[in-house]
């Protein structure tokens, strides 16, 4: 005869299972929700949807803190993230919590845990908004939809779209003066690079895995063009504007002015520089098929 608890455990396992095959939908998604980037993991993972008192959904993964309203840290941290249960790590002199799904989150008023699900797929969007309009979450990553083992995150942002940005690029001004060599006004690239540095930030914040377990690719979309990122470079897959400065599709970027292209972190320091100043010169080192080549542009 089955035990108690093990024919408990079999229920809710069945019942995750049902609910896991089926596409939810929490936010009405609609043109203004772009698509910014996706990251594939290798395995799926167990992760957690919190909900709170007005049915705004979180996704948390294990060793993520869960903050209370308008809190700038943590009011618990997950341990364990398990088919049937998320586990809050010990806080003070208290042991560890257990939290079953229908249940409340202990600390934090109003926060329920609704269900825990493997997650293979992480999809992120932004919505634009109104200068002034209220934000979902003051701006913060959260759940739009499910399916399967995709989940969709949406962030509420406020300033001028990826079409207005990209139209801006399409008609910057691009000399090409030699062989692979190309004038680009500097005025024109800080202004570029003012109006992406806030998404870079968020994407900084929202897209950097455990370093303990290793990122996976991040695949991104930009007025620029669509890129993946990786430990191998920066890889072109749809160039868009790209290809006014001699970007082609399966171009891999190894390193800018000779610092590696393989993070997040190495992106915003050459934001950084490229928009202090600090060079009047970008030189792309990049890898087309078997071959490398060198792409240099001057900002006059």
């Amino acid at each position: 005869m089955l035990t108690s608890r093990f024919a408990l455990t079999i229920v809710l396992l069945l019942g995750a299972t049902a609910a896991h095959g089926a596409a939810r939908d929490f936010v009405r998604l609609d043109s203004t929700a772009a698509i910014k980037g996706h990251v594939e993991l290798g395995q799926p993972e167990w992760m957690a949807i919190l909900a709170d008192g007005q049915r705004i959904r979180t996704l948390v993964r294990q060793k993520d803190g869960i903050f209370s309203p308008g809190a700038a840290i943590p009011a618990r941290t997950v341990c364990a993230i398990d088919p049937v249960s998320l586990t809050l790590c010990p806080q003070d002199k208290e042991r560890s919590i257990r939290v079953f799904p229908g249940r409340a989150v202990p600390g934090i008023p109003g926060l329920m845990l609704e269900d825990v699900l493997p997650i293979r797929v992480l999809e992120f969007r932004e919505r634009r908004v109104s200068r002034g309009q209220p934000k979902i979450l003051d701006g913060e990553m959260y759940l739009a939809s499910l399916a399967y083992d995709r989940a969709t995150l949406l962030r509420d942002v406020e300033g001028p779209s990826s079409i207005d940005l990209a139209r801006r690029l399409a008609a910057m001004p691009i000399t090409r003066t030699a062989e692979a060599t190309w004038e680009i006004p500097a005025r024109d690239v800080r202004d570029a690079l003012e109006q992406t540095e806030p998404d870079l930030l968020r994407s900084v914040r929202d897209w950097t895995l455990n370093p303990v377990s290793g990122s996976p690719p991040l695949t991104m979309k930009t007025p620029v063009g669509d890129a993946r990122m990786d430990a191998r470079g920066y890889l072109i897959q749809i160039p868009e504007i790209a290809n006014r400065i001699g970007l082609q599709m399966g171009d891999r970027i190894l390193d800018v002015n000779g610092t590696s292209v393989f993070s997040f972190s190495d992106l915003f320091r050459l934001y950084q520089q490229i928009k202090a100043g600090a060079s009047r010169i970008v030189v792309l080192h990049v890898q087309r098929d078997q071959e490398e080549m060198f792409l240099t542009y001057r900002l006059r």
